[in-house]
């Protein structure tokens, strides 16, 4: 499920009202570093991981002399784009260089005695180490952060219990909802774009981060704290929409990879959503109805919609009537 933070770079949302900058999160030179190095990360673990799987799956040697001898660089390339790195870094920087170390070794293997079994397991050990660098740095990001249980609205950033209880219910999957404060969430931000759509991407996926984890904007968490916590029942379109993003990201944090499918399986979420935050059956079928009405007429996602998301149709979650 990695998927979700790939979802998150791309679909960040940009608030406004910011109350300052954050205390919170990396540093201007951190992300900076960052930023460089997520650069570094993602070549460096496409060029590693694609080696592995081409010596894998072709049957002739000679093709892998020079993608093997290719390995030999990464130490250089390091250096060349994330020397210095801060000491807040040495152990990302420690297993990134102990990557390159099984890397040159399986290049050498390899030019000794084209022996691909024993290449190939110095080039997993460099791919391991990778994934290890990756876990690493995710531990300095906010998103990782542990925050504290509750239900209802917080001063700060919060696991929500009944939006976590409501999404896990409805998806079958045990996820954890976090409601990120303003100042949390401009950091997130900050964090996100020195890393970039595509490094992040990659990152969040190689070190499987995030299964069973949404994570909402403020703004998406007040809007369901006005409907769950302050009694405020009105069926209106901002409501529809922040279940329609709880359900997404949920569906997603339990595993289904494609952004399309996840819209529409929301879709069909709302009303058990509704319920699991405390509407009665009448109003959990109205936002149901106007879920459906906006996603007929493209009104959530345009780029998400598909024809496919019908009753009966392809993507119909299951065989009871779930549709308005």
């Amino acid at each position: 499920m990695l998927l979700f933070l790939a979802a998150l770079a791309v679909t960040v949302i940009v608030l406004t009202g910011d109350r300052g900058p954050s205390r919170r999160g990396l540093s201007e030179p951190e992300l900076a570093w960052v930023h460089t190095y997520g650069g570094w990360w993602a070549g460096a673990y496409d060029r590693l991981n694609g080696i592995y799987e081409q010596a894998t799956q072709t049957s002739s040697r000679q093709a892998l002399v020079l993608p093997f001898a290719s390995l030999r660089r990464c130490r250089v390339s390091y250096q060349r784009a994330a020397e210095p790195s801060p000491k807040s870094f040495g152990e990302v920087r420690d297993l990134s260089l102990s990557a390159c170390r099984w890397a040159s070794r399986a290049a050498d293997d390899y030019a000794r005695y084209r022996g691909v079994p024993s290449a190939k397991r110095r080039l997993l050990g460099g791919v391991l180490d990778l994934i290890s660098a990756d876990r690493r740095l995710m531990q300095h990001l906010v998103l990782e952060s542990d925050l504290p249980v509750h239900e209802g609205p917080l001063k700060g950033s919060r696991v929500d219990s009944r939006y976590s209880s409501a999404a896990t219910h409805t998806v079958s999957t045990n996820t954890q909802v976090r409601c990120w404060s303003t100042h949390d969430w401009a950091a997130i931000q900050r964090e996100t774009t020195a890393l970039g759509a595509e490094t992040s991407r990659k990152f969040y996926g190689a070190a499987d981060a995030f299964q069973g984890v949404v994570n909402l904007s403020p703004e998406s968490c007040r809007t369901l704290d006005r409907f769950a916590y302050d009694g405020k029942r009105t069926v209106d379109d901002k409501l529809v929409r922040a279940l329609v993003e709880l359900g997404s990201e949920a569906e997603r944090g339990g595993g289904d990879g494609s952004r399309v499918a996840a819209e529409c399986d929301a879709v069909q979420d709302v009303d058990s959503l509704a319920a699991g935050l405390g509407a009665q059956p009448t109003e959990a079928g109205s936002l149901a109805q106007r879920a459906w009405e906006l996603y007929r007429k493209k009104r959530l996602h345009s780029s998400l919609w598909t024809a496919d998301c019908r009753n009966g149709g392809p993507l119909d979650k299951d065989t009871s009537d779930r549709w308005p």
